[in-house]
């Protein structure tokens, strides 16, 4: 799609009502439906499934590029994406402003381990709101935007069975905030919810329940700008992880952690602020 809508009028791709569109692409090529210097798009309601990476492109379901602004991307079923040739699959990847996607089902994102399940890239005011994303060889979601000094919110999503549910990285705002809301993520074999690289990021409201290796992860770098300043972890529940948290005590700045709610099983490790034991709770 390279067209521009109005505002008030936007292009909409969508299935016919009570319908749902299949888009397979039987293996042969990366792309289902993506945009490129596009504005207000809508997309609902396709089934798009069985793509894989070829050549230079990720197998990508939903892709947006190349400064798109004001899409929806809503009610889809993405999955079966495979990478390949070195090159991972995304089931979501957005690279743009105004961007909403909300209410889509992404599974099966494999084949690499650089595999998304929905990959916002460079984005500003974004919402990524009340999906569902599993088996994803990464991270489920993953939220990058850089220095703008916008407003992106990830809330009422479910991550589960993937490497990482939630990662916010590298989204560094000034005077605005990156907000981690009422999500649940649980049972990935790494993380449940990561922040790095990042600055004024709230964490609130979130149930974060029997991931693998740490419920919530706070690090950086060590490098100007590279590490976690001004963090809010806030009224989450963090139950039966292996390790409710990381937080890297040298390389988070200015933090506010309080009222969570910890359940955790007898001899595993509660929190670590580094590597050494006096540091660590158990």
């Amino acid at each position: 799609i390279g067209k521009n809508g109005a505002d008030g009028a936007y292009i909409s791709l969508e299935s016919y009502p009570g319908e749902r569109a299949i888009i397979d692409a039987n293996f042969t090529r990366p792309y289902g439906i993506y945009t490129r210097q596009s504005t207000y798009i809508r997309i609902s309601g396709f089934e798009i499934r069985n793509l894989k990476a070829a050549g230079t492109s990720y197998g990508t379901g939903i892709g947006t590029y190349e400064n798109t602004d004001h899409v929806i991307i809503e009610n889809n079923i993405i999955h079966t994406i495979f990478g390949g040739g070195g090159l991972p699959s995304q089931g979501i990847r957005l690279w743009g402003q105004n961007i909403i996607v909300r209410n889509n089902t992404v599974y099966e994102i494999v084949g690499s381990d650089e595999s998304m399940g929905i990959q916002a890239d460079q984005v500003q005011s974004t919402t990524l709101q009340n999906n569902l994303v599993y088996l994803v060889d990464k991270e489920a979601i993953r939220l990058i935007c850089g220095d703008t000094d916008t407003v992106n919110v990830v809330e009422g999503n479910i991550t589960l069975h993937s490497h990482v549910g939630i990662s916010i990285n590298t989204c560094r705002p000034t005077t605005q905030s990156t907000y981690v809301r009422n999500n649940f993520s649980g049972w990935n074999w790494g993380l449940g919810v990561q922040t790095k690289h990042a600055r004024n990021t709230v964490v609130k409201n979130n149930t974060i329940v029997k991931n693998g290796n740490l419920g919530i992860d706070l690090h950086g770098n060590g490098l100007v700008g590279g590490d976690v300043y001004y963090p809010t972890v806030k009224n989450n529940i963090l139950a039966d992880n292996q390790q409710a948290w990381w937080m890297w005590d040298s390389e988070v700045f200015n933090e506010s952690v309080d009222y969570n709610f910890y359940q955790y099983t007898t001899g595993t490790l509660l929190a670590a602020f580094d590597w050494s034991n006096a540091h660590k709770l158990f």
